[in-house]
This record gives structure tokens, C-alpha cells and sequence, in this order.
């Protein structure tokens, strides 16, 4: 991910991320979306930790971090 490089392990809630889907540019706000997962990590099984973890973020640090609190 692109924003891990910028903002290493900790991405601002306000962040967004524009990707081209079939020629057309999306904005998405990759930081709400992170923030969420973070404070509903213990919801997760195992297996999809896992598969976040591998995106290079440690999805158990505190939401409030996240947000900047």
C-alpha cells in the first residue's frame, strides 16, 4: 500500500486514496476504513488478521491512535 510508505503504521482518519476503476477515478477514504477495522480487530477471526497483517499494518494498535487521540 502506497499510504503505509507515507504515513507508516499510523494512517490519519481523514486520509483518501484515489484509484482508477475502468478508467474512472474514485476517491476512497482509506483512513475511516482502517480506523474502523482497527477498533473491530477483536471481531475479526484469525484468518482475515492474518490477511490484514500482511498488508504491512499491525491491525491491533488502538483506534484512538489512529485518530490522533
Amino acid at each position: 500500500m502506497r499510504c503505509i510508505a507515507r504515513h507508516r503504521n499510523v494512517i490519519p482518519r481523514q486520509h483518501t486514496e484515489r484509484i482508477t476503476d475502468d478508467d474512472q477515478d474514485h476517491d476512497v477514504r482509506l483512513g475511516v476504513w482502517v480506523a474502523n477495522r482497527k477498533s473491530r480487530h477483536d471481531t475479526l477471526n484469525e484468518q482475515r488478521l492474518a490477511q490484514l497483517a500482511a498488508l504491512g499494518i499491525d491491525w491491533t494498535v488502538a483506534a484512538a491512535v489512529v485518530a490522533g487521540r
